[in-house]
């Protein structure tokens, strides 16, 4: 059977698998005892290098019972109240319908003619938290997570530390030395993303100064200070500092 396009025929057999698989959800979320379920992480490792992905599940009943049984039941609960740990938080029920409908229309938002309203949502609300923040003007983009972020935040500093170097922003002829004499600030508590984007963006693991922090955590002044002077006496540049909120 080919598979339904969302969209096309009846629209009652859209409700029907979205009603079936939020059941699997409901049956998951609802029953759950703990955070973590009890299964071995080798049981769950055989079960997973058992699928045969050269044979199709055969129907949505199939397929959601698997989803159920490899994915949903193992899944840690972040409602629970005996949970707390790393960034991810409960789900709004809010948010669980506007996925739905999200996940159905698929729309793209790099171009006009995809996206229409959703670009000039997304404008909007990127200005509203820069709002927030205290900006009297800015711009900038949704991205996947944290490392993407970061990624892009680097992105953008490095090109303002060679445009003040080089008088443009452009990596086109630009002196490997150039690049080699950026330093990053961080502190030990910063994510270990901001290294991974050095290397990415060509500086090297090298370019990542770390500086100490008190004991609370927090980035000392007077080292950092003295970091960005002893690089600078080495004929290092400062090109960014990472300030970490919340550890």
């Amino acid at each position: 059977m080919l598979p339904r396009l969302f969209g096309l025929g009846d629209p009652a057999a859209y409700l029907d698998a979205t009603g079936r698989a939020a059941r699997v959800a409901v049956d998951t979320a609802y029953d759950r005892a703990g955070v973590h379920p009890d299964t071995p992480s080798t049981h769950l490792a055989d079960a997973v290098g058992a699928v045969d992905f050269s044979q199709p599940t055969g129907s949505l009943d199939d397929a959601l019972a698997e989803v159920a049984e490899l994915y949903a039941h193992q899944t840690t609960a972040y409602h629970h109240p005996r949970y707390a740990a790393h960034l991810n938080c409960p789900v709004l029920l809010s948010s669980t319908a506007a996925d739905t409908v999200l996940g159905a229309l698929n729309t793209a938002v790099e171009s006009w003619d995809q996206a229409r309203s959703a670009a000039l949502m997304e404008q909007r609300l990127l200005a509203e938290v820069g709002r927030w923040c205290g900006f009297a003007a800015g711009d900038g983009v949704f991205t996947s997570g944290g490392s993407a972020s970061n990624l892009q935040a680097m992105t953008l500093a490095r090109g303002r530390a060679v445009q003040r170097l080089t008088g443009h922003a452009g990596l086109a002829d630009l002196p490997a030395e150039v690049l080699g004499s950026l330093r990053v600030f961080v502190s030990a508590a910063t994510h270990y993303s901001i290294a991974k984007a050095a290397g990415l963006l060509g500086l090297g693991r090298h370019a990542v100064v770390v500086v100490p922090t008190d004991a609370a955590g927090r980035l000392d002044p007077g080292a950092l200070a003295e970091a960005v002077e002893r690089e600078v006496a080495a004929g290092a540049v400062p090109m960014a500092v990472v300030a970490t909120l919340g550890t």
